[in-house]
């Protein structure tokens, strides 16, 4: 079972070994995105090979998993999105 960080862990990345035959499974949040990298090892989500050293980015109520089957690195960062906000002039001149 996974924890998701603590709001003062959000911008500190986060590593995981993941053994052979394992995998980091996520759900995000509204308003939250979630930066992973493979440091070493090889994995894949959805059957798709990460590259080492690349970032992939998954937001707006994502739910994967980075699955491996012989063992690897990741690094995590989770991100929260700044909500939308503008101003509009609501009278007609």
């Amino acid at each position: 079972m996974f924890a998701e960080p603590m709001a003062d862990e959000r911008a500190t990345p986060r590593e995981w070994v993941l053994n052979a035959g394992y995998e980091y499974r996520f759900e995000l949040d509204p308003g939250t995105s979630l930066a992973i990298k493979l440091v070493q090892g090889h994995a894949e989500i959805f059957g798709a090979e990460l590259a080492e050293g690349k970032t992939y980015l998954f937001y707006e109520e994502c739910k994967a998993a980075v699955f491996t089957w012989q063992g690897c690195t990741i690094e995590m960062s989770f991100i929260v999105l700044a909500p939308l906000e503008y101003c509009t002039y609501a009278f007609r001149t």
